[in-house]
């Protein structure tokens, strides 16, 4: 059982997309459908001028890590493998800046999220969470582990080791500008052998793209991972966004659509979803003259907080039995995108008040879908 473990988690360490042997997985939320789901929206880009203010992420040409791992913007790589069931996946860069970059790994039935750092000649994985869906820049965490990917000189015979899941992992340069062809094309590698156990997988790094091709091998058990396809622009994601429909005192939900860049605000994406539902029917979840300063999830509390600017409520000119079908659709819908059980809502950093419902600093909300939708 351990040697198959470490297969699976094996696959993809060198990429960063594997689990730590600490890693705890998120909470589970429901956010499937409803019977009556709105009709799905348009394609939403959501302004370019909202953009961070993020640094640059190094990428200096003479860099040999920049080079075999360089942190591509707007850029999907697609990888196929066979002999096991979690060799398909994508890859794209969320967030990059200075020498740090937020690499999301979609798998088969789950996503991850690792940051990466550049540093003192070495590429290292700092930060993992399995099971993350929704978009949150951790660029700036703290390191929770080291687990080094690349290490420089760049040069056979170049060794480290490294302890994961448990176990001590050898790592060794073991050839340069070796051939590869994959279905994305054929590339000179740098070959990276990782030892454990009496199995070996062998992981190749091509100057511009990164990881081409792992190849996993166990007595007579081989699994392969391939770069099948190199998609440029960003990529595109389908969420569930629950309004109110205040004629009919229920709610609805709309599958949407949108293209999310690298260095994406999530606050941008967010608030162009809440102020224009598909549906002219259904009530928006904000005012055009509000705003969203934050959204931020803390894995080990299970909750998700958002602020708005005070204008959030002004701009609502709602009663309060629609202020509270606005707050409880949008602490629905962030639930089901983050997949935390709880919600905070604030107003410029206070905590929520206006002229019908005012919350304490512990209160918060924490729906469940039979709230909404008593008769499914």
């Amino acid at each position: 059982m351990k040697k198959i473990a470490w297969i699976l988690a094996a696959l993809l360490m060198l990429g960063g997309c594997s689990a730590p042997a600490a890693e705890t997985a998120a909470p589970s939320v429901s956010a499937e459908p409803t019977k009556e789901v709105a009709k799905s929206g348009p394609t939403l880009v959501p302004s370019q001028s909202q953009a961070p203010a993020t640094p640059e992420p190094v990428q200096d040409p003479d860099d040999e890590l920049s080079g075999y791992f360089p942190f591509l913007a707007d850029t999907t790589l697609i990888y196929t493998g066979e002999g096991g069931e979690y060799t398909d996946e994508q890859v794209f860069f969320d967030f990059t800046g200075g020498n740090r970059a937020q690499m999301r790994c979609i798998g088969t039935g789950t996503t991850s999220v690792s940051v990466l750092e550049k540093a003192d000649g070495k590429l290292e994985r700092i930060y993992f969470r399995g099971e993350s869906y929704g978009l949150e820049n951790k660029l700036d965490v703290t390191a929770e582990s080291r687990e080094i990917v690349l290490q420089e000189p760049l040069e056979v015979g170049t060794s480290w080791s490294v302890d994961s899941q448990g176990a001590a992992s050898t790592y060794e340069i073991t050839g340069k500008d070796v051939e590869i062809t994959t279905p994305a094309g054929t590339f000179e590698t740098l070959e990276v052998t990782r030892t454990e156990e009496g199995a070996t997988e062998k992981s190749y790094y091509a100057k511009g793209l990164g990881l081409v091709k792992t190849l996993y091998e166990s007595g007579e058990m081989t699994v392969t991972k391939e770069l099948a396809e190199i998609v440029e622009g960003g990529r595109t994601e389908e969420l569930y966004v629950t309004y109110p429909d205040v004629t009919h005192n229920q709610y609805k939900d709309e599958k949407r659509t949108v293209e999310v860049a690298t260095n994406e605000r999530p606050e941008a994406m967010l608030e162009a979803l809440f102020k224009h539902p598909s549906d002219s029917g259904l009530t928006a979840l904000m005012g055009e003259d509000a705003a969203i300063n934050s959204v931020t999830v803390s894995a080990e509390e299970g909750i998700i907080r958002i602020d708005f600017s005070r204008s959030f409520v002004s701009s609502m000119n709602a009663g309060a039995g629609v202020e509270n079908m606005i707050l409880q659709a949008i602490a629905y819908t962030l639930s089901s995108y983050y997949g935390y059980p709880e919600v905070k809502i604030t107003l410029d950093g206070a905590n929520y008040e206006s002229g019908h419902i005012y919350q304490e600093d512990d209160d918060t909300f924490e729906v469940v879908r039979e709230d909404l939708y008593p008769n499914e």
